[in-house]
């Protein structure tokens, strides 16, 4: 009998010409470990830049990636086999090998959306001591950046999926804010919660590559005050 179908994440399909130079390494580096994971039959992976429908904004014209929720749509539409869940992850996060540990907990605990937030590291050696460590949570290396509202991935269950995608704003990818709102919209949704635990979601620490000023991030600045108005908070 074959393994379940743990999970299906959609990685942000992101040029390498659109890297700074020190992302590639990180990038490839994440590829791997999602490859390696895939490999051991439990998640599929979804990276193919032409099945993602371009994401068009009449207030932000000139944007052409994908947004967040065509990238978990298509987790869910590329899906080999039925699975526990879809999601997406920011192409520059490396999983470590504890992370399907951790999906399993969420799994059997029947906890329906999983929010990964990133570890911020400072190089790939980093990286390679808390892989190799035997309790990476204990590891002291990282420093998790803003767990109250900052995500680099999120997954949820069928249920949840479905009630993500019809009530989730259409953010972009690689503009601020919509981690914010996931986990503000993950907190007063009817769902449980699972948030990953220390050193599960690397990141190789670089420039910033968005500005607050810009007007793709002004606009999904208007979208997360339009979700955060549905919910004020007590």
């Amino acid at each position: 009998m074959g393994k379940t179908l743990l999970g299906i994440l959609a990685r942000d399909p992101v040029p390498e010409e659109k890297l700074f130079a020190d992302q590639v390494s990180a990038h490839r580096r994440a590829a791997l470990h999602l490859r390696a994971l895939e490999d051991m039959g439990e998640i599929q992976i979804v990276d193919d830049p032409s099945i993602f429908v371009r994401h068009e904004d009449e207030k932000v014209s000139f944007k052409a990636v994908p947004s967040i929720k065509e990238l978990v749509f298509q987790a869910q539409q590329q899906a080999k086999a039925p699975a526990a869940f879809y999601g997406f992850i920011n192409a520059d996060v490396i999983l470590s090998p504890t992370f399907l540990g951790d999906l399993r907990e969420a799994k059997r605990k029947e906890q329906d959306t999983v929010i990964l937030h990133r570890t911020d590291v400072d190089n790939l050696s980093e990286v390679s001591a808390i892989c190799r460590s035997a309790d990476p949570h204990q590891m002291q290396i990282g420093r998790k950046v803003n767990p109250g509202n900052s995500a680099d991935g999120i997954l949820f269950s069928k249920e949840a999926l479905s009630e993500f995608l019809s009530t989730f704003p259409d953010f972009a990818v690689g503009e601020p804010w919509w981690d914010t709102a996931a986990i503000y919209w993950a907190r007063h949704s009817r769902f449980s919660v699972r948030h990953m635990a220390e050193n599960q979601a690397l990141h190789v620490k670089h420039p910033q590559a968005w500005s607050f000023s810009s007007p793709g991030a002004r606009r999904a600045h208007e979208l997360y005050i339009e979700l955060i108005s549905l919910w004020p908070e007590d």
